[in-house]
């Protein structure tokens, strides 16, 4: 640089030392996503032999459906818009906040009482959340024509 300054002998490495770092890193940043995914009861490890399984919880499904559809940015059709009528019942009011707000925080707008649109993409990915929730018998989505 032209204040003279050089960068001190134990910064520079080769670039076999530099790869091997940062597969250290990648690898200590995988340990650390997959522990906290354990303990927020989002993956269940089983040994089996000389094999370690990772199975994704009941939980943990729900969450990687949810993490897709908020990362959908894809758009449907000018004509079209991913369209959600529910009804669930007040025995499980629980549940149906929990949805209302989902929704909201996917980007869906109210259009009636229990009618929410979005023009996002996501009609897969709700139909996936709702048969993964069991409330399908009271949430329908569709992919309408404007």
């Amino acid at each position: 640089l032209s204040s003279g300054y050089s960068i001190p002998p134990e910064y520079v490495c080769d670039r076999d030392r530099y790869h091997e770092f940062m597969r250290e890193q990648r690898e200590y940043e995988a340990r650390k996503a997959l522990y906290e995914m354990k303990r927020q009861e989002y993956l269940k490890v089983k040994e089996k032999g000389n094999f370690v399984l990772l199975e994704l919880t009941k939980k943990g499904r729900v969450e990687a459906i949810k993490q897709k559809v908020l990362g959908t940015k894809e758009f449907l059709p000018k004509d079209q818009a991913c369209l959600i009528s529910f009804d669930i019942p007040e025995n499980v009011k629980k549940t149906r906040n929990a949805f209302r707000s989902f929704i909201k925080k996917a980007g869906f707008k109210q259009e009636h009482l229990s009618v929410w649109i979005n023009r996002l993409n996501v009609v897969e990915g709700m139909r996936e959340l709702v048969c993964e929730l069991k409330i399908e018998k009271w949430v329908k989505i569709y992919k309408a024509e404007l």
